[in-house]
């Protein structure tokens, strides 16, 4: 029977909001610099918008949000860059906590079928799992405890970016628990049918999340051991990271 498309929207609104906030919690609950502070009051101001704003038209893909959020790295690093000059570590901080409240308030009510991002009409669960990924990012990039539930959560979307852009049949690309993308490596090694593919790499979700946002290096990683990886063209992922670059 097929699921009626504004169920399947909110299962996936309440999914994608639980993982966004637990990681929003822990990153404010941090020690965060004045400029982590200011990239996450960024973020958080843009999904408080986007939520807060019914939409209508074809809806942006995460890929699209994510390839918009690319193209304006620049704008919102000069917008963060101005807030840490007005505002200071505490003021920085109590924006963050009214924003946290609102987001909060916005996730207890019932969310139109798309809403308005900058970039375009997207799904508001679209907008969850792309504030979920910068919220891991910055996390990250803090030395926060992330929720293992968030990086799992941001995982999942990341690598379904990522195969949709190089999808193909010679790399594994294995993220347990969170889920497995099989990939292209441009036009070389062989095609697989049945069975273990000769090309498998498999990390953990915080390395994942950091290598898909450009946090760590895939040879770094590799160097490291945090990526087991079999096959002669595995290491043709290094050219398809990262899904988007968030350092």
């Amino acid at each position: 029977m097929p699921v009626d498309p504004k169920t399947r929207n909110d299962r996936r609104v309440r999914r994608a909001s639980s993982g966004c906030l637990q990681v929003a919690d822990a990153v404010i609950a941090t020690d965060v610099d004045q400029a982590g502070l200011a990239h996450l009051m960024v973020v958080l101001t843009a999904g408080v918008q986007a939520l807060g704003l019914p939409a209508q038209g074809p809806a942006l893909s995460l890929t699209q949000l994510l390839d918009a959020r690319a193209e304006q790295a620049g704008e919102l690093d000069r917008i963060a860059g101005q807030a840490v000059a007005d505002g200071g570590a505490e003021g920085l901080a109590g924006q963050l906590s009214v924003l946290r409240d609102r987001l909060g308030r916005l996730l207890d009510a019932p969310l139109p079928q798309q809403v308005g991002a900058v970039a375009g009409p997207v799904e508001p669960a679209t907008v969850l799992e792309e504030l979920t990924i910068e919220c891991c990012a910055i996390g990250l990039m803090a030395g926060a405890t992330v929720p293992r539930a968030g990086l799992i959560a941001a995982s999942r979307s990341l690598a379904g970016v990522l195969g949709g852009r190089f999808g193909g049949r010679t790399i594994e690309m294995r993220i347990p628990p969170a889920t497995a993308v099989q990939l292209e490596a441009f036009g070389q090694g062989p095609h697989h049918h049945r069975g273990t593919p000769p090309n498998v790499a498999e990390t953990d979700p915080r390395t994942f999340v950091q290598l898909a946002t450009g946090l760590l290096s895939w040879q770094d990683a590799r160097a490291a051991g945090r990526i087991q990886a079999s096959g002669s063209h595995v290491d043709a992922m290094a050219q398809m990271l990262p899904v988007v670059d968030l350092s």
